[in-house]
């Protein structure tokens, strides 16, 4: 029997198995001969006799013993022969097999395992070889392997069906024919069938699928075969005949209800639907007598080999869209005079978007704003929507493909209605309309299409957008008339007013050596030495508020620090300064926008947020300069307008909002009751020229 694979020894060949018989008859023969010396010595002792060892005994003795090796020899390797064909024929045939086929023991470890089985569990030979087969097999499996031995010692052979663990953890499951050899070991045979019971239970999940799809269809659906018998239908077909499945599956028409109606309606038309579906529209009355109208669809059935089998059909009840369909034309007048009465333009359009009607004012927009009158045809009764506004695309292509699309969409059933601004440019002037497209649901289906003219409307939000544009200039001028007057009283109190206090108090140090009474003269002159200090320490304060000096000369960074320190703060109130800008300068407008919207939030704040802590930040990126004033205050509803005598409405506020507009920057408040405000700008980085 074979105990290894091709792969880790190879099988006896004939000269391996007489070098195999070589040893067993030479051992046997030292023993035999040995053997018979021994024997005639024992003899001679128990005899009594003298035992002489000649070589006449000798050689008899030895001739005997070659004889029976030369024999045993010729036995031996004669049947080391065979067992060597039968292992390697074996073996070739194993080898070859399709099927896994795997040796085991008494102690059920595998001995050999062939490359068919190999395939099948992912293992290698050397994975397999001396590993008991319950490592390969599944729990299940592994659990009725004792009682599968014990059935061996009652059946030839067992044939059942496993489940073993491939190598990479999936299940394979495997038809395995199982016997007992006369040695002992056990012999197993398996087939692959993963992918035969996976191709069956596919199989089974799409003919479950076919006949719940078949069910599940409203209209009659039925099946014959070539002879015209049915072989399937559905209940909706069950319903229109009245008729269970039991009495309509294995007849024909003529045994269900041998009718003129009946044969025409389900006749299964073999020779004219043999290639191809055939479509018709007939008419059936059912046993109730009431008449209905169908469109018949009939495909021929093919088998795997192009034969035809039988006839498919399938009957969509139209009475219902007929019926519609005389209603609609009945109330096209009808709908017709509605629509000459609107001064609105209006077009029907169908599923295709080819235009089937249209109303007076439609027409009269044609015919008053088309250059040619081959433009005015294209917006008429059955042209196309579509082509149309392909023509117009010269005006304005985007909004041309948008309406385009806009369209479709309403046909197409994906979007419930349509609405954009479109512009028309005539020859005297350029219109507005307001377009909306609403899905016409009777019939075949299709679209209204309406024009509203919204030229007066687009003129008053041009004419606003203008005034805006002025207000906003009008501001910006403002402001900067603001700045140069504040700039210029700075000076002025800088310059003018602490020079002549200067002046004034050098002229009174020189009256107090002239007076007669120095002690109280010099007292005097002392206090309004210190009053002039005080005025000319007031006046620069009140200058650097105004302008701090700090501002054109340091920067934004170092203006708000100064600003920040000299503030007269109420008591536990703090205010905290971050920054990331360093010495970096921007443009002049960008940072007296910068101080002035954060002089603005921090006065706010501690005029009505009762704040007791602020904190200010200004940070720069490569593409803006922000800022961001936050309080603890009390706070208040943005959701809720304020009234307008309310204190805490701020002017400020709007300037601040129209000065960082007029920079291109964004400004936001974010604040809600109790939770306090917080006041932010972004400011586009304008370097300092």
């Amino acid at each position: 029997m074979v105990c290894k694979t091709r792969d880790e020894t190879p099988f006896n060949r004939p000269h391996a198995a007489r070098r195999d018989v070589f040893c067993p008859v030479l051992v046997y023969a030292l023993g035999a001969g040995t053997w018979l010396v021994l024997a005639d010595w024992f003899l001679a002792r128990i005899t009594g006799s003298a035992f002489h060892l000649t070589a006449w005994n000798l050689a008899e003795d030895l001739l005997f013993v070659g004889v029976t090796a030369a024999l045993l020899y010729v036995i031996l390797t004669r049947r080391a022969q065979a067992q060597a064909v039968h292992n390697q024929t074996f073996s070739i045939i194993s080898e070859q097999a399709k099927d896994g086929i795997v040796l085991c023991d008494q102690a059920l470890r595998i001995i050999y395992a062939n490359p068919a089985a190999q395939k099948i569990s992912g293992y290698r030979a050397a994975e397999l070889v001396g590993h008991p087969i319950a490592e390969i097999l599944s729990e299940r499996y592994a659990a009725l392997l004792g009682a599968h031995v014990a059935a061996l010692e009652l059946h030839p052979f067992i044939r059942q069906d496993w489940d073993i663990r491939h190598k990479d953890g999936w299940r394979v499951h495997i038809e395995v024919t199982t016997q007992r050899l006369p040695d002992g070991s056990y012999l197993a045979v398996g087939s692959d069938l993963t992918e035969t019971r996976r191709a069956q239970k596919s199989a089974d999940m799409e003919r479950q699928r076919l006949q719940a799809l078949i069910r599940s269809i409203p209209d009659p659906v039925w099946m014959k075969d070539t002879t015209g018998s049915y072989i399937a239908c559905n209940p909706a077909f069950e319903k229109l005949f009245k008729l269970p499945a039991e009495q309509i599956l294995n007849r024909t028409d003529k045994d269900i209800r041998p009718t003129a109606d009946t044969g025409a309606f389900v006749e299964s038309g073999l020779k004219a639907g043999a290639t191809a579906a055939l479509v018709t529209n007939q008419s059936y009355r059912d046993p109730d007598g009431k008449l209905s109208h169908f469109e018949i669809t009939k495909s021929p059935v093919f088998d795997i080999h192009d034969e035809l089998i039988g006839i498919v059909g399938i009957a969509r009840d139209i009475s219902a869209q007929q019926l519609s369909e005389e209603s609609l034309q009945a109330s096209l007048e009808f709908n017709c005079a509605v629509l000459d009465a609107s001064a609105t333009q209006m077009a029907v359009v169908d599923k295709s978007g080819m235009i089937v009607s249209v109303n007076n004012a439609w027409s009269r927009c044609a015919c008053d704003h088309t250059c040619v009158q081959a433009d005015e045809k294209k917006a008429g009764v059955g042209s196309s929507f579509f082509a149309g506004c392909r023509h117009r695309e010269g005006s304005d292509p985007e909004r041309a493909k948008a309406a385009l699309a806009g369209v479709q969409a309403v046909l197409d059933g994906k979007t419930a209605r349509f609405s954009m601004e479109s512009a028309c440019i005539t020859p005297g002037q350029e219109l507005w309309f307001m377009m909306n497209v609403t899905p016409f649901k009777v019939g075949s289906g299709g679209a209204v299409i309406t024009y509203v003219d919204i030229t007066s409307v687009k003129d008053a939000q041009k004419l606003q957008a203008q005034y805006t544009r002025q207000l906003q200039a009008l501001a910006r001028m403002h402001q900067d008339i603001q700045e140069r007057e504040r700039h210029h009283l700075s000076m002025e109190l800088h310059d003018q007013i602490g020079q002549s206090l200067a002046a004034l108090k050098i002229s009174l140090a020189g009256a107090k050596l002239h007076v007669g009474d120095p002690l109280t003269t010099s007292a005097a002159l002392d206090t309004a030495q210190e009053i002039v200090a005080g005025i000319a320490q007031t006046t620069g304060d009140i200058a650097r508020r105004l302008r701090p000096p700090l501002l054109d000369e340091l920067g934004i960074g170092s203006a708000l620090a100064w600003h920040i320190r000299n503030l007269s703060l109420p008591p536990g109130v703090e205010v905290r300064f971050a920054q990331n800008i360093d010495a970096l300068r921007f443009s002049e407008a960008v940072e007296l926008a910068c101080f002035r919207i954060v002089q603005e939030a921090i006065t706010n704040a501690l005029r009505h947020a009762e704040a007791s802590g602020i904190i200010v930040q200004i940070t720069c990126t490569p593409d803006q300069i922000c800022l961001s004033v936050a309080d603890d205050g009390k706070g208040f509803d943005l959701d809720n307008p304020l009234d307008k005598d309310d204190e805490r409405i701020s002017l400020g506020l709007i300037g601040i909002r129209e000065r960082v507009t007029s920079l291109g920057g964004t400004f936001v408040i974010d604040s809600q009751p109790n939770t306090g405000t917080r006041v932010a700008a972004c400011l586009p980085r304008i370097a300092r020229t």
